[in-house]
């Protein structure tokens, strides 16, 4: 119902209609189901109630059964060879049974007759025959079979093994239908389903089918009529009526049955997932004859899903249901020992599985058997031959084959490309429901190939496909962020995007995302999770990322400095990046300090210049420009430089400033080009350039200049890193009265106070504390208070303790009302005894000074947040007290004060002080976050947990995505926590753990 895996069940009672009592489990696959409950059992699933649905073994003597067969007993040599067909008391063997069912044919039994129908239906044992087992049906109608007559109608229906005559296939199951004859009743519910009666969908028709199928005695109408409710076919999903309708289906021993449970458990959209109890029902309807079952299995054992991935364990059931005839079992083992273990298997083993797949009538083999051919995999590459398997695998259904065939002509392959024919098969494969075609139609509408191009529509088609599960999609679309192509250039999202493709499966993105993380581009530089993903690159044979994971080995960047590693790096790379020459040539010109091979470096940079090497090109300059012997030029420097900046190569333009401001400062308007091109690179990140300019300014300021531009270069000087600049640009920026951009303020102050600015931390934690001007976040203010008298120690105590106070006594301060100032120096004072800073903790003197001015409360909010701490920091406040507090931080929080609105969040998160409220919580955090952006992390914690709804457009995951890559630790551990529970092997848990790892670790 569910599944990739098409049943090889044409009807499921086909399996069951001629069980005599129920089947049980082969003596091998009894060993195989206690093997899979004990892993199961080992990683804590417990068992459930499904044990009251196995099977009893049927006591038979085989030993005298097989004698009476030999002897001739029809009836035994049936019994026999449908015992050995269900596996019934008796391991499972196809030849077998296909041996005693033909001797019992050739004695006309009837039932024989009907069963190795089934089996030439199939290919059990024996290649697919349609016509031999349309032959054995009629043999068995003419001898008055109701299940054979229908079985023939159902033949004609879809032409197999005989003429297609719908019209006449039609007739017959109709006809046994007015004798409410079940088995055509489920035909004719499947054929009402699928728009044959009618010539489109009557859903309505083929309920009335199912529910008389059931009532006449059908053991599979009632899964039938399941799929249509779970499908949303009958209206709402009804789920309880589905688990019911399929519930009553066991009872019939129905492998169907037991296996769509499976499946709605496993995909838990309308119950809970579990996948132990997935696992169950699987094991049920493997036991009651179903292969599809047994490949399902396999296919959790292959994706990891009940663990680590188990190749190994999914091969076997694989094999187990290839045994059984299952031909989409030999197509995924084929693509298992292919694609998964090819260490472990031969060309040769893989084509003979996708041919057996193939005789047997699967689609996964034909597309598996083309893409053999069309790669030169163990056989010659023959596109024509390709072709025929994926027209054949059309033939039956494949949606997949169609866009194989979109491939050949959108890439020509052994044709003329074609671009309307590849358009027409992604088109066809879309209407057909396979929706990752849509990515093979949006790479065409991106391209502008047999279509007008189409950013727009391209990137939706990639979302729909996206949606569906394709990673092509997700890199395509990262692509399109990375670059900017057709959209406005986004890393977070790309970064997004790439770990989604690589999460799906796809290398493709493993460079992109080493890039991300080592260049800053929408997170925060990582250099080891940088690594990470070069090393992982460079296995899937990416080579491009040798040049950048060698900068990161010869700078030590992320792992030990490696120098030997990062000039092999260099060399593996000159083929295919013309810049890897010259860092070559730039390690031994480094390392030769007393220039003694000058001359060798100079021709190195000239030939790796005339490669195309833009840094050859700039290291020859800097020599012509800086040195002082033979190879001094600097005509030649300026001539290459100019070159360099028309090409738009960036790091020339500092070299151009410095040509105008140090070697060339007499020439007319140097100042002024100087400025010029010292601006253009500090505007891209040059520290050298913005110390210059501020130089410059301060000292030779070009004529006509504004003022403001000293103030501006001074700015980026402190926002890259020089402190005392960063204080003092922040305080100009305080004091101006045209321009007090308190996020630029903010910036600076940080860039100081970080730096250990006493200065700096003490008017930063002011600012956050009182709110006014930055966002009120007491709790930042408090910690950077903290932190200065960590820092600066004892010898500062006394200082900080003054500054704080503004050198009045606590007696002074409670005899004054005085002004704002000695208000703020009270408030200030209160803080510092609150939590102990500098001098001791003492709660009581604190309260007595933030009480000793009631009329300033109404202007100030941290006042009322203080207070409220004050309280809350007793051990058994009075009642009155609570209540005051509660009233004084509501008022707070009100005003718009950041930390009041958080503690409220947190105090009816948590129920302390106040009825516990996840609505009021989740209301104040947002509100909080609006101003403090990391404050959404608690909003997602309360998403994940259930604790509150998601408002439109809010993503949990998202959210904490976002915070974890710029390295928040609470973010992180949040998505540990949450992937541990939803896949504890999987790619985001590991992700994750591995960051945690490296963001904790103090060494790295």
């Amino acid at each position: 119902m569910i599944s990739r895996v098409l049943s090889a069940f044409l009807l499921t009672s086909v399996c069951m209609g001629f069980a005599q009592g129920v089947c049980a489990a082969p003596y091998a696959e009894q060993e195989r189901v206690a093997g899979l409950r004990e892993v199961m059992e080992q990683r804590g699933f417990k068992r459930s109630v499904l044990e009251e649905h196995r099977s009893k073994v049927e006591s038979i003597d085989f030993d005298e059964l097989r004698l009476r067969a030999e002897q001739g007993d029809v009836n035994a040599q049936y019994q026999l060879g449908e015992s050995f067909w269900l596996g019934d008391g008796i391991a499972l063997d196809y030849e077998q049974a296909h041996y005693w069912l033909t001797k019992a044919v050739e004695q006309q039994h009837v039932d024989a007759k009907v069963l190795l129908a089934i089996i030439y239906e199939r290919g059990h044992f024996v290649v697919p025959d349609p016509k031999r087992a349309a032959e054995l049906y009629f043999e068995a109608a003419q001898l008055g079979d109701d299940w054979a007559q229908a079985q023939l109608g159902r033949l004609y229906v879809d032409g197999e093994g005989v003429r297609k005559d719908v019209a006449y296939g039609l007739k017959i199951l109709k006809q046994l239908a007015a004798l409410e004859y079940y088995v055509a009743l489920d035909f004719l519910g499947d054929f009402a389903k699928e728009g044959i009666l009618d010539g489109s969908p009557d859903y309505e028709k083929a309920a009335e089918y199912y529910e008389r199928g059931r009532e006449a005695g059908s053991d599979v109408a009632a899964s039938r009529l399941a799929e249509l409710i779970y499908d949303g076919h009958l209206g709402e999903v009804d789920i309880e009526r589905v688990l019911s309708l399929l519930e009553e289906e066991l009872g019939h021993s129905s492998p169907g049955a037991a296996s769509d449970l499976a499946d709605i458990y496993l995909e838990g959209r309308d119950v809970p997932k579990d996948v132990a109890k997935a696992v169950e029902y699987f094991e049920l309807a493997a036991e009651w004859g179903s292969s599809y079952s047994l490949v399902r299995i396999g296919e959790l054992y292959e994706e990891g899903t009940l663990g680590e991935p188990d190749y190994g364990k999914a091969a076997e059931y694989y094999q187990l249901a290839l045994k059984r005839g299952n031909g989409t079992a030999s197509g995924y083992l084929a693509y298992l020992k292919r694609y998964l273990t090819p260490e472990d298997s031969t060309p040769d083993e893989v084509i003979a599985l996708y041919e057996e797949s193939v005789l047997r009538g699967a689609r996964s083999g034909m597309v598996g058997l083309g893409d053999c051919f069309r790669d030169g995999y163990g056989v010659e590459t023959d596109h024509a031959k390709a072709r025929e398997y994926y027209l054949q695998a059309v033939e039956v259904g494949s949606s997949l084959a169609l866009v194989r065939l979109g491939n050949v002509y959108d890439e020509g392959l052994g044709v003329e490309k074609d671009y309307l024919k590849a358009r027409q098969y992604y088109e066809d494969a879309i209407a057909e429901g396979y929706t990752n075609a849509n990515a093979d139609l949006a790479f065409l509408y991106q391209q502008g190939l047999g279509v007008e191009k189409d950013n727009q529509k391209a990137i939706e088609l990639y979302e729909v496909a996206r949606e569906g599960g394709s990673t092509f999609a997700a890199f395509r679309l990262g692509l399109i962020s990375y670059y900017g192509d057709g959209a406005e250039q986004d890393y977070s999202r790309s970064l997004k995007m790439f770990h989604e493709a690589t999460r799906g499966g796809s290398k493709s993105s493993y460079d992109y995302l080493g890039y991300h993380y080592h260049y800053a581009l929408g997170v925060r530089a990582d250099y080891i999770e940088a690594r990470y993903w070069y090393d992982a690159a460079l296995a899937a044979g990416i080579d491009d990322v040798k040049i950048d994971l060698a900068f990161l080995e010869e700078d030590g960047l992320g792992g030990p400095r490696n120098k030997a590693r990062a000039k092999r790096l260099y060399k593996e790379s000159i083929e295919i990046n013309s810049e890897a020459r010259f860092h070559l040539v730039r390690m031994e010109d480094e390392a030769d300090i007393l220039d003694l091979k000058q001359d060798e470096h100079v021709a190195a940079y000239k030939a790796a210049m005339e490669k195309g090497s833009q840094a050859a090109k700039l290291g020859l300059a800097s020599i012509y420009l800086f040195s002082s012997d033979k190879h001094k030029d600097v005509e030649a420097a300026k001539q290459l430089l100019q070159e360099l900046a028309d090409e738009g190569y960036s790091d020339a333009y500092v070299y151009m400033g410095a040509y105008y401001d140090e070697v060339s400062p007499e020439q007319d308007n140097a100042v002024e080009h100087a400025v010029t091109w010292f601006s253009k690179a500090a505007d891209l990140g040059s520290h050298y350039a913005a110390r210059r300019l501020v130089w410059i300014y301060e000292n030779n300021p070009p004529d006509g200049e504004r003022p403001d531009k000293l103030a501006h270069w001074r700015q980026v000087q402190g926002l890259n890193g020089d402190a005392v600049v960063a204080l003092e640009a922040a305080q100009d920026l305080e004091y101006s009265r045209i321009d007090q951009d308190l996020k630029l303020q903010e910036r600076l102050y940080s860039v100081a106070a970080n730096a250990g600015l006493l200065q700096a931390q003490l008017d930063l934690a002011r600012k956050y504390i009182f709110g006014s001007e930055f966002p009120g976040n007491y709790e930042r203010g408090v910690e950077i208070l903290r932190e200065a008298v960590g820092l600066h120690g004892p010898a500062q105590a006394y200082e900080i303790t003054h500054r704080l106070s503004g050198g009045m006594t606590v007696d002074e301060m409670l005899k004054t009302d005085g002004t704002s100032r000695d208000w703020d120096r009270k408030h200030l004072t209160a803080v510092n005894l609150l939590y102990g800073l500098t001098v001791p903790k003492n709660v009581e003197l604190a309260e007595k000074l933030v009480r000793s001015d009631p009329d300033r409360w109404v202007y100030s909010p941290e006042a009322r947040y203080t207070f409220a701490n004050i309280v809350f920091s007793k051990q058994t406040p009075a009642q009155a007290e609570v209540e005051e507090a509660l009233q004084a931080l509501e008022i707070s929080a009100n005003s718009g004060y950041i930390s009041a609105q958080r503690k409220l969040a947190e105090l009816y998160e948590e129920g302390r002080h106040v009825e516990q409220n996840y609505r009021k919580a989740g209301m104040w955090y947002r509100i909080a976050s609006s101003k403090i952006p990391s404050l959404k992390i608690h909003v997602a914690r309360l998403i994940l947990n259930g604790k509150v709804d998601a408002n439109y457009g809010e993503n949990a995951l998202d959210i904490l995505t976002s915070a974890a890559e710029q390295q928040d630790l609470l973010a992180i551990e949040l998505l540990i926590e949450y992937w541990a529970e939803e896949e504890p092997v999987g790619y985001e848990h590991k992700r994750w753990m591995r960051r945690y790892k490296t963001l904790s670790d103090p060494s790295s």
